[in-house]
């Protein structure tokens, strides 16, 4: 499936590039196809250095069909500066958000997460000597 994905979307970003004349509509479908290109050809390629740079490419998707909804629904202008602004915002959020995902964890954050507190096992953790 993600394979049929990956082609739809490719045959859908060249048909929004190549369209003659080009509409705020057009640009912004292109981008959200080319994105979620980027997304299935990252989940294609498992874990590795490019499906990081690639999984980077994938930040368009909800806020990019946001755009293509006013595209479609709205005459005229459909979006300005402000809703292109809070897109990119959007963007970097979640480029932040994945990149954060990916940095190891701290030695002591890792401590704290295979405490005592964390165990499975349903039984109360022991006193210390410090109490």
């Amino acid at each position: 499936l993600q394979a049929i994905a990956l082609s739809l979307s490719l045959l859908w970003l060249a048909l929004a590039l190549f369209q003659k004349p080009r509409t705020p509509l057009a640009a912004v479908w292109a981008l959200f196809c080319g994105s979620i290109a980027m997304m299935m050809v990252s989940q294609l390629l498992g874990a590795g250095n490019w499906s990081t740079l690639l999984g980077l490419g994938a930040c368009f998707t909800c806020n990019g069909f946001w755009l293509v909804a006013r595209a479609l629904f709205r005459p005229g202008r459909p979006f300005a500066a402000p809703q292109l602004a809070y897109a990119g915002t959007v963007a970097l959020l979640i480029i932040a958000t994945q990149q954060r995902a990916l940095l190891p964890l701290p030695m002591a954050t890792a401590a704290v997460l295979s405490g005592p507190f964390n165990s499975f096992s349903g039984s109360a953790p022991r006193a210390s000597a410090c109490a």
